[in-house]
């Protein structure tokens, strides 16, 4: 038996298998340049960079804010309140407030008082007694009298001369014709006299008389014998009364005033002397009642100080 060739058997087929899937690159992001800066300015120059931007307040943080508030329009109502009150209070007369009413005293009501214009480097003689010893005066003496008071009837009888001063001849008439005051005026150079005369509202007359002489030395040998012997027409019997003081009047100044009480019959009347420099008043005051003594001083001391300058 002829021997058949052994053959080897064929190697087998490696088993099959699935080719690997892979998934394709990702494309690149697109390349885009950065954006131009902006142009810096003074703004952007000092800014604060946002980072170091602090944050903004929470709620809760600004509660602070509505305490201020608060406060601030309590104090702008307080402050309102207390200038309306002190406008309220300030601006009526002290008199028309409540609990502060005062009676009134008789007292006058006088216009404003001002003094008139002195000529360039003239002094009120005040101002001359004290820098030169010299208490003349500079300023008209008619426009130193001591104006009516509101609601006065002026005398219309009682009226100056042509010239605007009160003649000499009528007030020796008035003070009962002493033929000594003519002499005497005539002695001591007597330059004018200013008057004015007013019934006030009371029934009071009241009757000023300022008296100009050339020097205050005459002057004042004038008003120690007026004040001494001198009397209006009619009136006797007046008696000193040294108990009324004019605080408002400078040391220096003389005065001296001269009463008769009410009820002796006729008419009550005060008397008034006062000597500034070279002028010396005369007031008389009279009524049929009584001369009140608040009115007196009144009339007094106005005049007085008006004449100190």
């Amino acid at each position: 038996m002829s021997e058949q060739p052994v053959t080897a058997p064929p190697a087998p087929e490696p088993p099959a298998t699935e080719p690997l899937v892979t998934e394709p690159p990702a494309p690149a992001p697109p390349v885009t340049e950065p954006p131009a800066p902006a142009p810096y300015g003074a703004a952007t120059v000092w800014a604060v960079p946002p980072y170091l931007a602090p944050a903004p307040p929470s709620p809760r943080d600004r509660a602070w804010v509505r305490t201020a508030l608060r406060w601030t329009t309590a104090a702008v109502v307080c402050a309102a309140v207390c200038v309306g009150t002190a406008v309220a209070v300030t601006a009526p007369r002290r008199t028309d407030l409540p609990g502060l009413r005062t009676p009134a005293d008789g007292r006058y009501a006088f216009p404003r008082l001002t003094l008139p214009a002195l000529p360039p480097k003239a002094l009120t003689p005040s101002q001359g007694a004290d820098a030169t010893g010299d208490s003349d005066h500079a300023a008209d003496l008619r426009k130193l009298l001591l104006p009516a008071p509101l609601g006065a009837r002026t005398v219309k009888g009682f009226l100056p001369d042509p010239t605007g001063w009160y003649p000499a001849a009528s007030y020796i008439k008035d003070m009962g014709g002493k033929p000594e005051l003519t002499s005497e005026f005539s002695a001591f150079g007597l330059r004018h006299i200013a008057a004015r005369a007013w019934v006030a509202a009371d029934g009071t007359r009241t009757t000023v008389y300022l008296l100009q002489f050339r020097a205050d030395v005459d002057a004042g040998t004038v008003f120690d014998g007026d004040s001494a012997s001198t009397r209006p027409a009619g009136v006797t019997g007046l008696v000193e009364d040294g108990s009324i003081v004019f605080p408002g009047l400078v040391t220096g100044v003389r005065t001296e005033a001269l009463a008769r009480p009410a009820g002796h019959g006729g008419q009550a009347v005060r008397v008034g002397y006062v000597k500034v420099g070279e002028v010396e008043a005369v007031i008389v005051m009279s009524s049929s009642k009584a001369v009140p003594l608040v009115n007196f001083k009144q009339v007094v001391g106005l005049q007085g100080e008006l004449l100190q300058g």
